[in-house]
């Protein structure tokens, strides 16, 4: 009995003094930081048995002595818990100081001009191109064609408009569809005569997305509601009701090496969803970012989202549709668009964001390598052709942006 106590004994010191994991919860440690007399009698509690819960004190969870454990704390209690509270703003600082580093090296060094489309009165929330014709689509009522050899208007359409929130070119059709509130309104792309109109939501149609090897068209928008269109007869085939508890602001499309297909949705409630192609729900990251997902997009093998945290996540998926969290980076500003881009030979990813900025993200999403500055309000749609970047903002404007050292041309010049 007496060996049996003893190697008890032993055992219970061993676990006493062993070192602790650190992911003991924040909670916990602040919790314990502030500490407080508990008693009644409102003692000192000097030299009382107690049990320490910081995360950095190695002898967490277990009974020892402190002399005025209420009043002061243990000295590994409050480190732990001030190294808690710092670890957001150190991962910000960072990303603040590789951002402006950016800013200063693009400012120095030139590496984009730039020329502005004005036309629009209103938010340019919507571009599309084939070859040196810009579409652009506006909360004003009017989709603009623009011809980019002269960066002049070639022609308007506000009859039968109104404000339009998404456009997809289908060049094979000479098609132009554009989202509106409650409808999708089809264009033939040359002359902008109206063609058809799918009608169905019951709200603002946000994001399409255009099949053209399955000749399918997704909409998805306010009602939360995601459709699927036969491009053959403008029949919807499919619905999603309730697809999200918000707003959806986004849809893609992936596919993994197990030629399985997924659709990918995102919305206001902070939530991304994979469906599968009988648009039964595989997937899903209920809290993917803290607020609304304003973007997503996809780059090489991952997918990308921004939202209004101010963080852009990337993501991958198995082959089984279970999506998981790569890794995230700060982008100190709400993200408001993305779009990839292969520039100059490397795979980007551009970003818009709520203070007007285009960023370029190189090294696999890591590292910032470019701001743009020029709008002088919230950048709402980006599109990338070859090494040319488009945007358009709340400020009403379209801007052009191509490299400094290069002759601008467009079409097969």
């Amino acid at each position: 009995a007496a060996a049996a106590s003893a190697t008890e004994s032993g055992a219970a010191a061993a676990a006493a003094h062993q070192r602790p994991s650190l992911t003991a919860s924040a909670e916990a440690a602040a919790a314990a930081a502030a500490g407080g007399d508990d008693d009644d009698d409102g003692a000192d509690d000097d030299g009382e048995e107690v049990s320490c819960a910081s995360p950095l004190c190695p002898w967490v969870g277990s009974a020892v002595v402190y002399e005025n454990v209420h009043q002061h704390g243990c000295v590994f209690l409050q480190l732990g818990a001030w190294l808690l509270a710092k670890e957001d703003e150190v991962t910000q600082l960072k990303a603040q100081v590789e951002q402006l580093t950016a800013t200063v090296a693009s400012l120095m060094h030139g590496p984009m001009q730039h020329r502005d489309l004005a036309g629009h009165n209103d938010c340019v929330v919507a571009l599309a191109i084939i070859d040196r014709w810009l579409y652009s689509g506006s909360t004003d009522g009017t989709i603009i064609v623009w011809n980019l050899d002269e960066f002049a208007e070639l022609r308007e359409q506000t009859e039968e408009v109104g404000p339009t929130f998404a456009l997809e070119v289908f060049e094979e059709e000479n098609l132009l569809f554009s989202a509106h509130v409650g409808t999708i309104k089809v264009w033939d792309l040359d002359t902008l005569r109206h063609r058809a109109s799918l009608m169905g939501h019951k709200g603002p149609v946000k994001c399409m997305l255009l099949l053209r090897s399955g000749r399918r068209l997704f909409t998805a928008g306010a009602d939360c509601a995601i459709k699927t269109w036969d491009l053959e007869n403008g029949a919807c085939v499919a619905t999603i009701t309730g697809a999200h508890e918000g707003e959806i602001r986004a849809l893609s499309f992936y596919e993994t090496d197990a030629d399985s297909a997924y659709l990918i949705s995102t919305g206001d409630d902070g939530a991304i969803r994979v469906w599968n192609d009988e648009l039964k729900l595989v997937s899903h990251v209920a809290d993917a970012h803290q607020g609304p997902v304003r973007a997503f997009t996809q780059f090489d093998e991952m997918l990308v989202s921004g939202g209004e945290d101010a963080y852009i996540r990337c993501w991958r998926i198995n082959d089984d549709g279970e999506i998981e969290l790569g890794f995230a980076v700060a982008a100190l500003t709400p993200v408001t668009c993305l779009a990839p881009a292969n520039y100059r030979g490397d795979a980007v990813v551009v970003s818009g964001h709520g203070d007007g900025a285009i960023k370029i993200w190189t090294n696999a999403m890591q590292t910032c390598t470019m701001v743009l500055m020029g709008h002088r309000d919230a950048v709402r749609t980006l599109l990338v052709s070859r090494d040319l970047f488009f945007s358009g903002a709340y400020d009403g404007n379209v801007r052009v942006w191509w490299p400094s050292e290069e002759h601008l041309h467009f079409g097969d010049e």
